[in-house]
């Protein structure tokens, strides 16, 4: 089975997740250099992150961060949305709760974007692109959605230029601005 996106747990809850009943996979969670991937079955049940009970209409905030500031309690579930990690910040500073590759640039665009502000309207429109057309993403950005009717979320990303980077471009395309 492939895998949908990358999901990052701390502690209790991924040695939960390793130890799943029925579960034909064991997680070596001794790399700490790799995340641990989550298949369909295993993400299912994991906080009512799928459609199915979702009871609220409520619609909480969404949020900006650079991951190497501090978390604060008004982040809500705090969500990477780069495809790399970012360098020179640590798993338990970064606090995450989901790590979202599928949500990043494919390599080809982020390279080309090269953070370069007279190219931010072009990035966005193929950035927007990538997402409407890649299944994948369109899981992740589901998940985003979801998860903004039951509490505020925190899209954290690596980029120095805070104004023009692929988190903005998300939070727009997460808004209808795009």
């Amino acid at each position: 089975m492939k895998p949908l996106w990358d999901l990052t747990l701390t502690g209790e809850e991924n040695n939960a997740m390793a130890r799943k009943p029925g579960s034909d996979r064991q997680r070596d969670n001794s790399k700490t250099s790799a995340s641990p991937v989550c298949y369909a079955e295993d993400f299912a049940h994991y906080n009512g992150l799928t459609s199915s009970g979702l009871k609220s209409v409520n619609v909480h905030g969404l949020h900006l961060k650079r991951v190497d500031e501090p978390p604060a309690t008004g982040d809500g579930v705090r969500i990477l949305v780069d495809g790399i990690w970012p360098a020179g910040v640590s798993r338990h500073a970064a606090q995450l709760d989901l790590w979202l590759k599928a949500l990043a640039p494919s390599r080809e665009l982020r390279q080309w974007f090269n953070q370069e502000p007279a190219k931010w309207m072009e990035f966005r429109t193929r950035y927007v692109q990538q997402l409407d057309t890649d299944p994948v993403a369109k899981e992740a950005v589901q998940i985003i959605r979801e998860r903004l009717l039951q509490q505020d979320v925190t899209l954290l990303f690596a980029a120095r230029n805070t104004r023009h980077n692929s988190a903005v471009a998300l939070r727009e395309y997460l808004e209808g601005r795009s």
